[in-house]
């Protein structure tokens, strides 16, 4: 089995990415940038990775993630990505063109991509949460990147149920401080 490390980075601005790509760059064990798209933030994800793509090549594996419930220019995507679709945040406006379903978004992308899709242990019940990620590997999710976890026995529970022919990153948050225990 193959070892591959994937950091979560939030594209406040270009600055704060390009400077925290540097940092994760230092870490030959990394392999993915997984980044997110943050409505209140106005670089989109797929610009973040564009731009990150410019400064560090074919250093990283870029994972922009793509939010099904907002318009987004299918063009923007390089091939070699990989387009992890989210349900996301609800925004605070729709743009025209973008109510479509994280099934939908991903039938679309997997023609032309390698398309990846979230699961969150905490979203509803075990039984729903694994339909839904059965839904998705059908439609042609290839893999998963799941919610954070806070237990490694949490994790192993999880594990043990996902698809096991199929990536899958495990998302940790250590919990150290009041900020992070209330996550």
């Amino acid at each position: 089995m193959t070892t591959a490390i994937s950091v979560e980075l939030v594209p406040r601005n270009k600055e704060s990415i390009l400077k925290d790509a540097a940092l994760v760059a230092r870490y030959g064990e990394v392999t993915h940038l997984n980044v997110t798209d943050i409505e209140r933030f106005a670089l989109r994800s797929t610009e973040a990775v564009a731009l990150l793509r410019e400064y560090f090549g074919n250093r990283f594996i870029y994972v922009p993630h793509i939010r099904a419930i907002a318009a987004v220019n299918d063009e923007e995507l390089h091939p070699d990505d990989i387009a992890l679709v989210i349900h996301g945040d609800e925004p605070t406006q729709r743009k025209a063109g973008g109510e479509v379903s994280p099934v939908e978004r991903m039938l679309l992308l997997a023609k032309r991509m390698r398309v990846m899709a979230g699961v969150d242990p905490y979203r509803t019940s075990l039984e729903r949460e694994l339909e839904y990620v059965r839904l998705k590997r059908s439609v042609g999710a290839s893999g998963f990147f799941t919610q954070p976890f806070f237990s490694l026995d949490h994790l192993r529970h999880w594990n043990a149920l996902l698809p096991q022919e199929c990536e899958i990153f495990y998302g940790l948050s250590p919990v150290t401080t009041e900020a992070t225990f209330a996550y």
